[in-house]
């Protein structure tokens, strides 16, 4: 009897302990536009429902806790929830990161940079190249050479609460000349993101756009976001959906393909 009892009881702790855990990869993300506000931006979290997220160009937005697909999709979304593309980024499972907005021809891309505290630490200064060429970095005793579209970080030689220069230098055919020499405060609990964008390339200068982010700001918990619903189709009445006509029984919109009547008789 004991033997049987036990045989009984098994079954009834199984189901919840065996639930499979839902799929898709979880991402900690942060986004920056690089060249202007991105006001209108939503990603994907299912096939209908978006997160609205203002992506700005001065400041990064608060973290996202994303889960989902490993490709993640952003898209225009309008105030009447129809949505345009807008750009994907293809992500790794367990990341931290920043997704960079950058212009590629008439849209954006994404740059995905790791967004950890051992690759971008408090103190130091992040530069990502986006001049086209290859620049050099100098820095106290540090020298530091990056390709078109590499970052690296380098921490300042001088102390907290003390000015440092930084050196950037751009390649022409007889070698680095000086492009640019930045001059920043160094703080122990400042970090700053600097983007080296081409000037003048006769004079093989450069200028740089910087954001900087002090200690605690990241883990400023923001508001849980709200998702929206996107429109759903309706398949039948051949109204918009999701910003797309519907066909339907040779019309859309209402309106006959080919102009007449729908129950035009000869």
């Amino acid at each position: 009897m004991r033997r049987l009892l036990t045989c009984l009881l098994l079954p009834l702790a199984v189901p919840g302990a065996d639930k499979p855990p839902a799929p898709g990869i979880s991402v900690t993300f942060r986004a920056l536009a690089f060249s202007g506000p991105i006001p209108d931006a939503a990603y994907a979290i299912s096939e209908n429902e978006r997160i609205p997220l203002l992506i700005s160009s001065d400041f990064m937005t608060a973290e996202q806790h994303y889960h989902g697909p490993a490709t993640l999709a952003f898209t225009h979304l309008s105030k009447d929830l129809t949505e345009t593309p807008l750009a994907t980024a293809t992500l790794a499972d367990q990341s931290r990161i920043i997704l960079l907005f950058v212009p590629d021809g008439g849209g954006h891309a994404v740059k995905v940079l790791r967004d950890v505290e051992g690759d971008f630490p408090w103190g130091t200064l992040r530069f990502v190249n986006l001049t086209g060429n290859r620049v050099r970095l100098v820095s106290g005793g540090s020298n530091v050479t990056l390709d078109n579209g590499a970052d690296r970080t380098v921490r300042p030689s001088a102390g907290h609460k003390q000015y440092a220069m930084t050196e950037v230098l751009t390649e022409r055919a007889d070698g680095f000349a000086r492009g640019y020499m930045l001059r920043t405060f160094q703080e122990d609990d400042l970090r700053a993101l600097y983007f080296l964008l081409p000037a003048d390339p006769r004079e093989h200068t450069v200028v740089i756009k910087g954001v900087e982010e002090r200690k605690g700001d990241e883990r400023t918990a923001p508001p849980k976001p709200t998702p929206v619903t996107l429109k759903p189709a309706k398949d039948d009445s051949g109204k918009v959906a999701n910003g797309k006509p519907v066909a339907v029984n040779g019309a859309v919109n209402g309106k006959p393909l080919n102009g007449q009547p729908k129950d035009a008789r000869r």
